[in-house]
């Protein structure tokens, strides 16, 4: 004749093993009470007895909440991106005379390299500008 293997809520290993590591009555006296083998008592003590430091010593609720705002971080920056990319994309169709609007002459980084014809193109229209580098 085979017996279903018996299972046990986790409830009910705590409270059984807490009234173990008590001491208030024997493994033995423990066991005939819930119908528990005197092995399996001694177990859930032991394990009970172990995870006793990790739950004084964990700071789950300071993993989650920086795990938190390092996601609300990296969506920030995800939307920033996002924001400079659609800016980026709709003015880089812009005409050459767009963009040439969109220069600031009397911006302290630009100077005026030459006005006038072109020397690589030959143009006769448009001023080139060279760009030097300012320490931030």
């Amino acid at each position: 004749m085979l017996r279903t293997r018996r299972r046990y809520s986790d409830a009910f290993k705590a409270k059984v093993a807490l009234e173990a590591i008590k001491g208030v009555s024997t493994v033995a006296d423990l066991a005939s009470r819930h119908t528990v083998h005197a092995n399996q008592i001694t177990q859930w003590k032991k394990q009970a007895e172990n995870a006793l430091p990790t739950v004084f010593g964990s700071r789950k609720g300071d993993d989650t909440r920086r795990q938190e705002e390092l996601t609300d971080r990296n969506y920030q920056q995800i939307g920033q991106l996002k924001v400079e990319l659609d800016w980026l994309k709709q003015n880089l169709s812009w005409t050459v005379e767009r963009k040439r609007m969109a220069i600031d002459l009397r911006h302290p980084s630009i100077s005026i390299a030459s006005a006038g014809p072109s020397p690589q193109h030959g143009l006769t229209t448009g001023i080139t500008a060279r760009i030097r580098r300012t320490s931030n």
